[in-house]
């Protein structure tokens, strides 16, 4: 058979690659449109988690951007529930994009989620480039999960 490339391969029946290649014909006659049913295995850590939206029309007002970062907050907040990541954060952060389309972003290292810190990043962000926001976003970087066993957080009773 003188095929080449997934082109080609489209062009000829399923009954002729299974006559021909057995299971892999079958195989071959999907993967050719674009249909594989395997499981993903993914080897790599994931590294971040992070939330945004971007508005209608661009948000000037302080208390909209907050209410926006509260909804946002219990988002991620989720996300992270789902994923079982919470104890991995390592830093938060909020980004910004600005009705020129220009990205500001701020973050800091903390160990979880935390509304005031989020709220002061925003604040910060806001002072530095006071345009109307068209996007927010708030997201969480992880540590690596090898060294979440020797930095994990006491609980110490007071």
């Amino acid at each position: 058979m003188d095929i080449f490339n997934c082109k080609e391969l489209r062009q000829v029946e399923s009954l002729v690659l299974l006559k021909k290649f057995g299971k892999i014909g079958k195989s071959l006659y999907d993967l050719c449109r674009g249909i594989d049913e395997r499981k993903v295995k993914s080897n790599s850590q994931r590294k971040s988690v992070s939330v945004e939206t971007t508005f209608n029309e661009n948000i000037e007002d302080w208390q909209d951007s907050e209410n926006s970062l509260h909804k946002l907050l219990t988002n991620l907040s989720q996300r992270l529930e789902k994923i079982g990541l919470s104890e991995c954060v390592r830093k938060i952060y909020v980004k910004v994009k600005s009705e020129n389309f220009v990205l500001h972003s701020a973050e800091a290292r903390y160990f979880g989620l935390d509304l005031k810190l989020l709220i002061e990043l925003l604040k910060g962000l806001r002072e530095r480039s006071p345009k109307p926001i068209r996007l927010l976003g708030i997201g969480v970087k992880f540590m690596e999960q090898s060294k979440l066993s020797s930095t994990q957080q006491l609980n110490i009773p007071f």
